[in-house]
């Protein structure tokens, strides 16, 4: 786990931008009993512009998978729920998530991909 989060500035490539935004993000309306995948993304208070809060670009710090996902999610373990402890409020922490059959793989890809903080397997 990581035991304190400086804020990275991170730039995603054109690649990288394509799968976040075709994963299902927070206001989904919850995450899903199917099997799929997740990365759990954060972004941090950077301030105001006016009324307006600015936040970071959204960085993905873990990717996982699960037969179920919503379950995956209860555990107090998770680290969903221990990073929602670490960054309080206006950071935000959520989840997006992808439901496919072949999860397994496509979170090896996903891991890959992005190379999260918080993954160590895959990510040498």
């Amino acid at each position: 786990m990581i035991d304190s989060l400086a804020i990275p500035i991170v730039h995603y490539d054109a690649a990288q931008r394509f799968v976040l935004d075709r994963m299902d993000g927070p206001d989904c309306g919850g995450p899903t009993t199917s099997p799929g995948v997740y990365a759990i993304c954060a972004s941090w208070h950077l301030g105001h512009n006016g009324k307006r809060p600015i936040y970071s670009p959204e960085l993905v710090l873990y990717v996982g998978s699960s037969k179920s996902i919503r379950n995956r999610f209860k555990s107090p373990d998770h680290p969903l729920n221990v990073l929602r402890e670490m960054l309080t409020y206006p950071d935000a922490v959520y989840a997006k998530t992808l439901e496919c059959h072949d999860y397994l793989a496509k979170e090896i890809q996903l891991i890959r991909l992005f190379r999260p903080q918080m993954n160590i397997q895959y990510n040498g």
